[in-house]
């Protein structure tokens, strides 16, 4: 966790540049997967960081359509597929931030 925290310290505000990364290449156990988060973050920086968060708040607010559903399941299905991206984007950055 102390690798993923450098990594999304060391990107600053605009990051290092795309494929850039040095904590992914020996540092951090399953970068492609488990610490995607830390690699963008430190690849893109700030900026980068906050349009992955931009995204995912779009994706989950996104859920108001399928309220609209003309039946209930169709509602709770759209909320609850929606709730579980969400909750798993929201723990996945919550371990890389520490």
């Amino acid at each position: 966790m102390i690798q993923s925290i450098i990594a999304v310290a060391t990107g600053g505000l605009t990051g290092k540049g795309f494929m850039a990364s040095e904590q992914k290449l020996l540092f951090l156990p399953e970068p492609h997967t488990d610490f995607i988060y830390a690699v963008i973050s430190e690849e893109f920086g700030l900026i980068g960081a906050t349009v992955i968060l931009a995204c995912f708040l779009v994706i989950a607010c996104g859920d108001a359509g399928g309220l609209r559903a003309p039946d209930s399941f169709g509602a709770l299905a759209a909320t609850g597929l929606t709730t579980m991206f969400a909750l798993q984007a929201l723990v996945n950055i919550s371990v890389v931030l520490g």
